[in-house]
């Protein structure tokens, strides 16, 4: 039973290269891609890749064309990129939140769907420990003072969960000016937790 239904979700949601999105039988790459180099690491321990290229194409896919299904291969990339170090003395996954509205347009949160399949690799726990309580204009032309001042109220910690100590680390999709994570990192550390840090798949260049 348990295998005919794994074959219907296939036949319905057939899995996918993450780069071209050509029908493959299994991985999150066809042979054809994987003997490229297109996503450019960042160097930097934070981040996957560089947001230029095929890896800024397929993030901005993953995240505005409502393909869900490429959240698991991402996450895949994310965890063989990333330095170990930083997953070490985790002991919760959270995620960078979005406004209610913005999830009803979406459809979903996309750093929410990474998180959750990193979870899943790591063996971590994964808690909605952040609120998007105010509806905020997109922030990809706005400078870093005016972000700040934006953001300034715009999240907030879920009271439901105990976090007091515990080492946190918050996902991201895309790290521009770093000013979101850096909200969310005062209002974990406010509420009491410990180290506090993140992982996102992609990093703009001039942020390196």
């Amino acid at each position: 039973m348990k295998n005919l239904l794994e074959n219907l979700i296939r036949l319905i949601y057939p899995n996918k290269c993450i780069v071209c999105e050509d029908i493959i039988k299994d991985d999150y790459q066809c042979e054809e891609c994987k003997g490229y180099e297109y996503f450019k690491p960042s160097k930097f321990e934070n981040a996957s890749f560089i947001y230029d290229g095929v890896a800024k194409d397929t993030i901005l896919r993953f995240k505005f064309n409502k393909k869900p299904f490429m959240a698991k291969g991402l996450a895949f990339y994310m965890y063989n990129s990333l330095d170990k170090n930083i997953f070490s003395e985790v002991d919760i996954i959270t995620f960078v939140p979005i406004h209610k509205r913005k999830m009803r347009e979406r459809g979903f949160n996309q750093a929410e769907l990474l998180a959750k399949e990193l979870g899943s690799l790591l063996k971590l726990p994964v808690k909605n420990i952040l609120k998007r309580v105010i509806y905020t204009q997109p922030l990809k032309n706005i400078s870093g003072p005016a972000r700040e001042n934006i953001m300034k109220n715009a999240i907030s910690y879920n009271t439901k969960f105990s976090i007091k100590e515990k080492n946190i680390l918050i996902i991201d999709d895309i790290y521009t000016t770093g000013t979101t994570i850096s909200k969310c990192k005062e209002v974990l550390i406010n509420a009491g937790a410990g180290n506090v840090t993140y992982a996102t798949f992609c990093i703009v260049k001039k942020r390196i």
